[in-house]
């Protein structure tokens, strides 16, 4: 009689909007073609590693200088 889950409905709650996955039949081929030529050259990589660590090394800059001046950062 005390007994929550027996007052409720079947099927109404938040577990019956529980998604799940589907999987989707994917060519091989076609995948595998993509994977290939969707591959960044070593120039490009090159250029994507200085512009990560350019931007990673004028932030440690910024917070250093905001933590002088007592200052939040990134506002």
């Amino acid at each position: 009689m005390g007994d929550s889950h027996a007052d409720k409905p079947a099927g109404k709650g938040p577990r019956s909007l529980i998604p799940l996955p589907i999987p989707l039949p994917v060519d091989e081929r076609a995948h595998n073609r993509q994977f290939f030529m969707q591959q960044p050259s070593l120039w490009q990589l090159c250029k994507q590693w200085l512009r990560y660590h350019s931007i990673q090394i004028r932030w440690d800059i910024e917070r250093t200088v905001a933590r002088l001046f007592h200052r939040r950062w990134g506002v």
